[in-house]
Formats: structure tokens, C-alpha cells, sequence
């Protein structure tokens, strides 16, 4: 029988913790050579802005957002590892983490600009409550801007060859949405697939509208392996999306 881990039970997993880790660490992870440039390109300057983070992970963009002169900072994080490591990212009075999952996390008014998720909203179950709750604690013309693993990701099957480089993506069962447990980091962890077409709607059930609409192209200039970067132009690995509320 294969034991559910949510996306915090996950990552406090010494071992997973430890792998995540060392990955982001590398200048060419897929997280720092194509998520992360998009998602700043989007935000673009902060300044004077107060941001809700949520699933913040280490909190390691708290730096960021002060250095670009970002008003105040808040991150949530339902990971007790993550969360310990986020306090050395954190400075007081501008910036703070909340231990909390993201679906009991209640925002207690609307005093945020800008709200961002980077790559945690593919482990929540009900994606429709979040989005109230953005909508609820955004100030008019405040932006809410995430990223997801790509749908086309979280629907492929594992690939049917030995080999530690996957060479080879299965596509299947795309328009069935819910559970897909998957074997990843060296552990295994359940994730929550939609289509793209849900993440849009989404947003515009709740009343955000549509600013950009991104997936994530590799950039030759991000990477100093052109194998690489040519392995990476084969399928898009995120979703990352920009919505106002108006």
C-alpha cells in the first residue's frame, strides 16, 4: 500500500528536505534557470508593495523583496523544516513567516498588494478556496501571480525505460483531475492535477482577471550547458500565471 504525503509532510522528510535543498542550490535547476525569471519578470519592481507569499518554502525571496525596496513581507509555510529554515531569511520588523497549511491559512483583511505562490498550489486539494482567499485579502489593483507544476507534467505518466534522465513523456488520463501520487525526490508524494483550462477559469469564477499567461521557455542565456538547455526545450515544466483584481 502507497503511503499519501501532502506537500508539508513531503518536504519535512530529512532526506527529501536535504535533495530539495542541494537542487536549489544549483544556478541550472529548472527552478532557477526558467520558474524563478519569469516570476520576477512579472512582479517586476516591488517597491512599496506588501506581499503574501504563500507556500513560501525557506522564505529565501524575503531578501529579495527588501532589497528591492518592497514594503513588508509575509510568508506562509505548512512545512516545520522549511519553516525552520526560513528564520534565517527573515528580518523583523519587514518581514515574517507563519507556520500554517495553506488550506487553513486565513488572511484577517485585505492589506496586501501583491500575492505569489511558487510552485505549491499543485498540492492542495481545493484550489477554489485559495483563490477566495487571495481575491478576500488583495487591495484593489493588487496582483496575484503563481506557478505550478505544468499540467502536461502533472498528467504524465512515469516513463517506461531505465534511465536516470527521463527521455521520454506519457501523457495520459489529462482530463481526469484530482490525486496523482508520484514517486519524485526519492520519496513519494501526492500532487493535484488540473487542466490549464481549470487554473483560468478559476480565476475567473472568483472575479481575478487574466494579466499574462506564461509557461516557462528556456532561455539559452540561463544555461551554460547547451545539452541542457536543448533537453529542456522538449516540454514545458511550468505554469505561471499573473491576475489583477480589479
Amino acid at each position: 500500500m502507497i503511503m499519501k504525503s501532502s506537500g508539508p509532510d513531503f518536504y519535512d522528510k530529512l532526506e527529501v528536505f536535504n535533495i530539495y535543498t542541494e537542487h536549489r542550490s544549483r544556478a541550472e535547476s529548472p527552478n532557477e534557470s526558467m520558474e524563478q525569471p519569469i516570476v520576477w519578470e512579472l512582479i517586476g519592481c516591488p517597491r512599496g508593495l506588501e506581499v503574501l507569499d504563500l507556500g513560501c518554502g525557506d522564505a529565501r525571496v524575503a531578501k529579495k523583496f527588501k532589497q528591492l525596496s518592497a514594503l513588508k513581507y509575509v510568508g506562509v509555510e505548512g512545512s516545520s523544516r522549511m519553516i525552520a529554515s526560513a528564520t534565517q531569511n527573515i528580518e523583523g520588523p519587514f518581514s515574517q513567516v507563519i507556520h500554517a497549511r495553506l488550506e487553513d491559512f486565513e488572511p484577517r483583511e485585505v492589506s496586501f498588494d501583491l500575492v505569489v505562490s511558487s510552485l505549491a498550489l499543485h498540492y492542495v486539494s481545493d484550489l477554489s478556496a485559495i483563490m477566495v482567499r487571495v481575491k478576500n485579502c488583495l487591495r484593489t489593483g493588487g496582483r496575484f501571480i503563481f506557478s505550478v507544476e505544468h499540467p502536461i507534467i502533472t498528467s504524465c505518466n512515469k516513463a517506461l525505460e531505465n534511465s536516470d534522465i527521463r527521455q521520454a513523456w506519457i501523457v495520459d488520463n489529462y482530463f481526469q483531475r484530482g490525486e496523482r501520487t508520484v514517486q519524485w525526490m526519492g520519496d513519494t508524494v501526492t500532487k493535484y492535477h488540473r487542466t490549464t483550462e481549470d487554473f483560468l477559469n478559476e480565476l475567473k469564477r472568483v472575479g481575478l482577471q487574466l494579466k499574462n499567461f506564461r509557461e516557462a521557455e528556456p532561455h539559452r542565456s540561463h544555461f551554460q550547458d547547451a545539452e541542457l538547455w536543448q533537453r529542456r526545450m522538449r516540454i514545458p515544466l511550468f505554469l505561471i500565471v499573473e491576475a489583477v483584481k480589479t
